[in-house]
């Protein structure tokens, strides 16, 4: 059965607030899930390709924290 995760993004006082969310099996699937929002958003541009000290919060409905990551920078190649 599936439940609803949201993805924070936080950087200091700066917060980028989930208000959809996804559904997803357990906190892995969202995990995995978040990966693929997160480039979504550096693809349109709402989160700053190679930026750091940014933390991705998944919570769940309640919206308590069940894990924060570090969101890596993007790092681009150069030939």
């Amino acid at each position: 059965m599936s439940q609803r995760f949201y993805f924070d993004l936080e950087k200091g006082l700066q917060t980028i607030r989930d208000y959809k969310g996804v559904d997803a099996r357990d906190r892995y699937e969202a995990i995995n899930e978040a990966t693929a929002v997160l480039e979504k958003m550096r693809k349109i541009g709402v989160l700053p390709r190679n930026e750091e000290g940014w933390l991705l919060s998944i919570k769940d409905t309640s919206r308590v924290t069940l894990i924060r990551l570090p969101v890596m920078p993007c790092v681009l190649a150069t030939a």
